[in-house]
């Protein structure tokens, strides 16, 4: 299965995405969907509006990302590089 690692999403969900993805003879680095950058974005922000959070943004989770691959990384900057 191509999602075998992933242990805390329903088997449902994980299911169905394969379904599909078989479906589309989708490959396991093929896109499922098709999203523009501006749409991430507009919904972000519309998502932390409902929360009432006005700090949140797509860079902030540009950011934490980079901040959990460095630190997964054990602090190494270039094997972060790597995998963002």
């Amino acid at each position: 299965k191509k999602f075998q690692n992933i242990e805390k999403i329903n088997t449902e969900i994980i299911n169905k995405v394969e379904e599909y993805c078989d479906k589309k003879k989708l490959g396991h680095n093929d896109r499922m969907f098709t999203i523009k950058v501006r749409w991430v974005q507009k919904y972000v922000q519309k998502i932390s509006f409902i929360l009432g959070a006005s700090d949140i943004s797509t860079h902030s989770f540009r950011k934490t990302y980079a901040h959990i691959q460095y630190l997964d990384s054990q602090c190494n900057i270039e094997l972060s590089k790597e995998t963002s």
